[in-house]
């Protein structure tokens, strides 16, 4: 496992299409915003691939229906 420090704004890029940014950090909580292609599946690490054609939860589409920007998905967890 690769393990890496990274602050507020500061980037992390996976090959050429996927990019994860830290864009805040409050108490023992880091959002991370993700970009990655359409066809790159990105989920909480709980969850697990499910019920519909693409692979999601249904209660995850709403969620990432819901999320605004060029981000296409938000996640919250520990600090790294």
């Amino acid at each position: 496992m690769l393990v890496l420090s990274r602050k507020q704004n500061e980037s992390i890029r996976l090959g050429e299409n996927i990019v994860i940014t830290v864009l805040r950090t409050k108490g023992k909580k880091v959002r991370l915003g993700i970009e990655a292609p359409d066809n790159v599946h990105v989920l909480r690490g709980e969850l697990e691939f499910g019920s519909n054609s693409d692979g999601l939860l249904a209660h995850d589409e709403a969620e990432a229906d819901a999320e605004s920007g060029p981000l296409r998905a938000q996640l919250s967890m520990p600090n790294v």
